[in-house]
Formats: structure tokens, C-alpha cells, sequence
């Protein structure tokens, strides 16, 4: 492939040997933790010890300064102002900040709206909240297969009502892969009138972003999945008009000192990964982000082909709504348990060794695969051959 800069990109397994990951192994699940490349990890290691050599100048002289910096390459990353960028831990955490900070509002007149295909601990997060505050909310079902993103739009377009206060929307849906009209749909939020936190865990490094251009309340990403970044990096993007009562999930010193003050400390705590994400973006350049991301998500569209038409199964979706993850049903046979999708996960590993994720959703089982730049067609012709084993084709 040629990239947008001239390059010849050779991506592929010749690439593998930029990141731990086990030989051994067909890595196809870069999804739920990613996977974080040598070079970076060396930048975070660099950046501990240099913590570790003098705390107090690291912390008092130093540490603001390294985060700001950080959150200025990520607005330029993914389109966003950065003074409206706070970190966290993870989108969860993200996801927290934003309900924790409206809860004052809460009642049996304040709806939150959520689906069948939300994260389980965004989910857990909103039951809670209706627990503790007795607010309701409201789980509507998302269909999929799903062949037209114009069938997701009427779903939201008929469930919100005058009592729905708060959408919840994935960017990307961790159970299908399928990316959501996420512009359209923030569109719709808006002209209800309900406010609309958007829960773009997958997206940051997955697919083009420009944040602010979307018009949601809130937006929180991880930064330790498709970005690259150490595990436990991720940020909380809130619109100028949020930010005054939009808090960290833990208080500390800042209180009231302004929005990103406030999320840049909140206790004492290993910045590495925020630091390393500097690194990690210029990996991702190095790859040429345009055209990796493209090329990923090219390959998980040609993967679902070779491997569904090999398993006999028709496609869940169309093309355009693939993200760099795929999903296809499985019909293997299995016991119904609440642990079903680990021990299958944890069997299939066993015999192939494949890193795939089971997931059970919508009255079925399923498995998703990711397309990464170590991965190629190779690694799903052996998933293919795999799985029809597995299932006793």
C-alpha cells in the first residue's frame, strides 16, 4: 500500500515484532485492551523513572506542564479544543464523571436512555443512578443483524420522550463492531432536547475523528486501544457550556479551579500513560493514521467475507457500517450459562491458539475479530479453518 505521504506501508505480520505479542498466538483481539507497541512502553518507562529520580521537581515543576502537552496532541488527534480535555483511567470513568455530575438532578422525572448493545458498565453505572436517586432508565433494543444505520436513527427518533433528559450513544458498538450514525444521531438528541454523552471507547485511533464537529454535550475515548497508548489512558471531552459542573470522578485540590485543573489532579498517581501518549500518536503517524485506519478497517470487511463465506453464514451488516471489528454468529453448540462466552473464549484459545472474544447478545452467541497493522488475510484463513473445526463442519 502507498500512503498518503509517498510511503510504501508494508503492513502486516512483518509488523508484529513492534509490539510483545506472543508469537504463538493469532491476535485477533485488539479491541478490548488493545495492545501497546515496545517503543511507547519505553517511553512510559522513561517517563517513571524520571518520576521515581526526583517526585517533588517531577510533580511540582514538571507534571502539568508534560499533561498539557499531552491533551494538546490529542485535540489535534481528534479534533477537540483541549482546554475541554480531561483524563481518566478509561471511558468508564469518563462515563461516571459526566452521570456523577448530573445526579443532583435526578428523579423519577429524569430519563436516562440507553440500549441492549450499551457497554454492561455503562449499564451499571445507570442502574445505580436509578437505584440511588430514583431517576429511570430506559433500555431500548437495537436490532442486529442490522443492514441500514437509518434503522438504528428511527429506533432512537421513536424512544426518546419528553422525560428522556440523557442519551447515552456508542460511537462504536463494542458488542457488533458496527459504527453508529453518531453525527445524525446527535442531530436528533439536540432537536428533543435531551442532552447526549457520547461513549466513543473504540474510537480514538479506529476511525477519523473531529469531535467538536459532532455537537455532543460530552464524548469520552480510550487512548489504550486503538491509539496506541499505555492501559489506563483515556479522556473526557465536555462541551464550554458543561464545564463548569462537569467533575472528576474523585475530588481533590482543584475543586473550582477550572475544568481541566481540576481533572489533571486528582491525588497522587502514575501519569505515564498520559505522558507516553505523546509517543503513542507518533506511532500511530508513523503508520500513516489516514491510511491505517483505512487499511484496518478494509481488512475486517474482506476478513467477515472470507470467514463467513467459508462457515456458511450471511453477513450481519453491510460494508459501510464495519468499523475494525468484526462480528459473525457463532453456531457451534454451547451451554447457556452466564459464563458461556469466557469458557468458549477460553476453549477455542485452548486448541488454536486464537485471542478471539465471545459475546452473547440479543438471544445469541457471537464472536468478533479485530483488524489491526500486524494482522493479514492469513491469520482469518486460520480463524476460518479454526472455527469450522470447532463447530464440526
Amino acid at each position: 500500500m502507498v500512503s498518503s505521504f509517498g510511503l510504501i506501508m508494508n503492513y502486516g505480520k512483518e509488523l508484529k515484532n513492534l509490539w510483545l505479542l506472543r508469537e504463538d498466538v493469532v491476535f485477533l483481539n485488539h479491541g478490548s485492551f488493545g495492545a501497546t507497541p515496545i517503543s511507547v512502553l519505553k517511553s512510559a518507562q522513561e517517563v517513571q523513572e524520571r518520576m521515581e529520580s526526583q517526585p517533588i521537581e517531577f510533580f511540582l515543576d514538571h507534571y502539568f506542564l508534560d499533561l498539557r502537552k499531552s491533551a494538546g496532541r490529542l485535540a489535534n488527534f481528534i479534533g477537540a479544543d483541549s482546554d475541554g480535555i480531561g483524563f481518566v483511567d478509561n471511558a468508564t470513568s469518563g462515563v461516571n464523571a459526566v452521570l456523577r455530575s448530573l445526579s443532583h438532578k435526578m428523579n423519577s422525572n429524569y430519563e436516562i436512555l440507553i440500549t441492549t448493545q450499551t457497554y454492561p458498565a455503562v449499564k451499571a453505572i445507570c442502574y445505580y443512578l436509578r437505584d440511588t436517586f430514583g431517576c429511570t432508565v430506559k433500555e431500548i433494543d437495537l436490532p442486529f443483524p442490522c443492514h441500514d444505520p437509518q434503522e438504528i436513527i428511527d429506533i432512537y427518533r421513536n424512544s426518546i420522550s419528553d422525560k428522556t433528559k440523557l442519551v447515552i450513544i456508542d460511537h462504536v458498538f463494542y458488542t457488533s463492531g458496527v459504527v453508529a450514525p453518531v453525527k445524525d444521531l446527535i442531530d436528533l438528541i439536540k432537536s428533543k432536547g435531551s442532552l447526549v454523552l457520547v461513549d466513543g471507547a473504540h474510537a480514538p485511533g479506529m476511525i477519523p475523528l473531529n469531535i467538536e464537529s459532532l455537537g455532543a454535550d460530552w464524548y469520552t475515548g480510550n487512548c489504550h486501544k486503538w491509539l496506541f497508548a499505555p492501559k489506563g489512558c483515556a479522556f473526557l471531552w465536555t462541551a464550554l457550556e458543561h464545564r463548569a459542573y462537569t467533575k472528576p470522578p474523585v475530588i481533590s485540590f482543584n475543586l473550582n479551579q477550572g475544568y481541566y485543573k481540576e481533572f489533571d489532579w486528582t491525588g497522587t498517581r502514575n501519569p505515564s500513560p498520559y505522558i507516553a501518549l505523546r509517543p503513542a500518536i507518533e506511532f500511530h503517524k508513523s503508520l500513516d493514521s489516514a491510511n491505517l485506519m483505512a487499511r484496518n478497517h478494509h481488512l475486517a470487511v474482506d476478513a467477515r467475507r472470507l470467514v463467513a463465506g467459508k462457515l456458511g453464514l450471511e453477513l450481519p451488516c453491510s460494508d459501510d457500517m464495519v468499523s475494525t471489528l468484526a462480528t459473525l454468529p457463532f453456531t457451534g453448540k454451547y451451554e447457556q450459562a452466564p459464563d458461556s462466552a469466557y469458557k468458549l473464549r477460553k476453549e477455542f484459545y485452548g486448541k488454536y491458539k486464537i485471542e478471539m472474544p465471545f459475546i452473547e447478545f440479543n438471544s445469541r452467541m457471537w464472536f468478533r475479530f479485530s483488524a489491526q497493522a500486524y494482522n493479514d488475510m492469513s491469520d482469518y484463513e486460520y480463524l476460518a479453518n479454526s472455527m469450522k473445526e470447532f463447530i464440526g463442519m
